[in-house]
């Protein structure tokens, strides 16, 4: 490519990122103003300073569009400007610049998860906070123009990062109780493979149906560490969630021998990282994808079918639904890699081989399961019993995208720069190629949509993470081949390939910052209350339910409480979107005949809200079938100042 495309590239990306920016600024303006607009509605020097913020931001944003227009109408003479005037001047901060960028990637995570966070909450401000703070970074460390554009968008990537990682390591705390929905109980289900034998287990023990050791026993191994704490779990939530998909972006292109530098290594990894954020994609099957990512090579077939084989037994102990995922990957990678193998019907038996015996192992877990760890029910049981709710594919109360918007949003540009790649070199991809990659990705999009509209799904798109690994991993095929083949420089790319690997940048890091805030948590004379009278209470009954907060049992933070293992938070919840009647009649019985002296829930919803509220549907079967036998029966006795419930049977007669 010549030095005049190559600066038409450039100058076509510059004036891309200068449109967006102004388009953030108004945007990020109107909530700038909106805010200072209520705080001024009271008197004091809160308010003050709002006002005082949004003249700061006036002056700020019209140096900044300033610049932008510049951008857009002359870039040869910003750049000029740039690299004769300003470049200089940076190169003698020396070392100094480094701590500059540090502190310009730290600031969106000091701001938003610090005290202005609960303020700052709108996704365009926070958005054009992030852009603004990388393209400081990313200019403050390049010496030359040249340069800035692949230092702005590992600044963006690493920026996003931090902030998705800060978001959950300020959820790490030694707080007794539940986090959010459910978080408690999950605490004690990992502990089931580990820490069984300190549970006084009333009747015979059996797993929850929904425990699995690749998962479940993945979350819980700190619990082999003698005395780990809730605050020891919290931690290992935030690694799950975090190194997994690093490795894998890692992985992918050094074990293929290209010869990338390590900034383009880590740039990849942080996208990684990001997406599948995005994608909502559990810890397990990043593994299982890791292990065909590091090891599997087209050129040894035999190999790669003991992979595929290993990879779908552990997707397989982990979650049902993954069981074939693994098989298809290791397949497809087989099918696609028309460099190592040109002959077609060769190389198509290969991936044959290979994909039946990645099946072979998901098939393989699934038969261990159903004897090593046997379970009172299938556990597909209530899957294909609960109502599907295909509203929710569309703009909603409980997703202002819908699911086919967020998912559209979410992978164009990278379905466009798959198809793109996919017809670039020699040999290309032939008709059986495409069909069993646009097969696939129907499969696994159908599947993730059913399961999305599902009821107590769609509020995001992490039941599309088979088919956006299964994206991936095309994807990953397609710029392996770039980079193994073509050594392609960022600036060699055509202007509008340019623009799309930007967006697909721009999206994934941009959807991190749309949530996270400061950890708002009960005082501590709050929670010593709590768990003073939740002791007292227990320690009057004879038969407590702890329908949630089971973590308190498994910390030691109540006495040895007989654990009843029928009726807890999630697995009721799940039985009550299945309509299981028989289920809730044993649990009307056991209410009836008042069994249990003590129940500790959270707080019971009171009334009906449907679909124009968040998870509407969900209050509405749960205030049916089993929040209304609990008003039925039994009433509140504590409303602890923790949000949690300790509920007592009611008098009779």
């Amino acid at each position: 490519m010549t030095d005049s495309s190559s600066s038409t590239g450039s100058h076509t990306l510059m004036s891309l990122m200068s449109v967006l920016l102004l388009v953030l600024l108004y945007l990020g303006g109107e909530d700038v103003f909106e805010i200072a607009i209520g705080n001024a509605r009271y008197m004091g020097g809160e308010s003050l300073l709002w006002l005082a913020g949004s003249v700061g931001y006036v002056a700020a944003a019209l140096v900044v569009a300033g610049l932008c227009i510049w951008a857009i109408t002359s870039p040869e003479t910003l750049i000029s400007w740039y690299d004769r005037s300003l470049a200089p001047r940076i190169e003698k901060l020396g070392w100094a610049r480094w701590a500059i960028a540090g502190l310009a990637i730290l600031f969106p995570s000091i701001l938003f998860l610090g005290i202005w966070g609960k303020s700052l909450t709108a996704a365009s401000f926070r958005i054009l906070i992030l852009f603004l703070s990388a393209v400081a970074a990313g200019l403050v460390v390049s010496e030359k123009s040249a340069r800035a554009f692949p230092n702005i968008a590992l600044s963006l990537l690493l920026g996003a990062s931090v902030f998705g990682v800060s978001k959950r390591l300020i959820l790490v705390t030694d707080y007794p109780f539940k986090l959010y929905w459910s978080e408690g109980n999950r605490l004690w289900d990992y502990s089931l493979y580990f820490l069984r034998g300190q549970y006084l287990v009333e009747g015979d023990f059996t797993f929850p149906t929904y425990l699995t050791p690749g998962r479940h026993g993945l979350w819980g191994l700190p619990f082999l560490i003698p005395g780990a704490t809730i605050a020891t779990l919290r931690l290992w939530d935030v690694v799950l969630w975090t190194l997994p998909y690093l490795l894998l972006g890692w992985l992918f292109f050094t074990a293929k021998r290209t010869n990338l530098s390590w900034r383009l290594r880590f740039g990849i990894a942080l996208w990684m990282l990001v997406y599948l954020t995005l994608a909502g994609t559990f810890a397990p099957l990043v593994l299982s994808a890791i292990l065909l990512a590091w090891l599997l090579n087209s050129s040894r077939p035999l190999r790669a079918a003991l992979l595929a084989a290993v990879a779908g037994f552990y997707a397989g102990i982990s979650r049902w639904t993954w069981f074939a995922a693994p098989a298809v990957w290791a397949g497809l990678w087989i099918l696609l890699d028309v460099d190592t193998e040109p002959h077609r019907k060769r190389r198509f038996v290969r991936s044959l081989g290979v994909g039946a015996a990645g099946l072979f192992g998901g098939i393989a877990a699934q038969a261990l399961m159903s004897v090593a760890f046997p379970r009172p029910e299938a556990v597909f049981s209530t899957a294909f019993s609960q109502p599907l709710l295909w509203y929710r594919l569309l703009p909603n109360a409980l997703s202002q995208q819908g699911i086919l918007r967020s998912l559209l949003i979410a992978i164009g540009p990278l379905v466009v720069l798959l198809i793109w790649g996919g017809l670039q070199g020699r040999p290309r991809w032939g008709w059986l190629e495409w069909s069993a990659l646009w097969l696939s990705l129907a499969g696994f999009l159908g599947l993730g949509i059913a399961a999305s509209v599902k009821i107590g799904g769609g509020n995001n798109l992490h039941n599309l993470d088979m088919f956006m690994m299964t994206l991936l991993f095309a994807l990953a095929w397609v710029a392996f081949r770039w980079l193994r083949r073509e050594g392609r420089k960022w600036s060699s790319f055509p202007g509008g390939i340019q623009a799309l690997l930007v967006l697909a940048i721009l999206i994934p890091s941009f959807d991190v910052m749309r949530s996270g805030r400061p950890t708002r948590l009960p005082d501590e004379n709050a929670v010593q209350e709590s768990l003073e009278i939740i002791r007292a209470e227990a320690a009057r009954a004879d038969v407590v339910l702890f329908i949630d907060q089971r973590q308190l049992l498994t910390f030691g933070q109540v006495g040895d409480e007989p654990l009843i293992l029928d009726y807890e938070l999630k697995h009721m919840m799940n039985q009550a979107m299945s309509s299981n009647q028989e289920y809730f009649d044993q649990f009307e019985d056991d209410l009836a005949a008042q069994r249990f002296d003590l129940i500790v829930s959270d707080a019971l919803p009171g009334f009906l809200r449907g679909s124009d509220y968040q998870f509407g549907e969900e209050n509405d079967v749960w205030l049916k079938f089993g929040a209304g036998l609990l008003n039925k029966y039994y009433v509140p006795i504590r409303k602890l100042p923790t949000g949690i419930w300790l509920l007592a049977p009611k008098p009779t007669g």
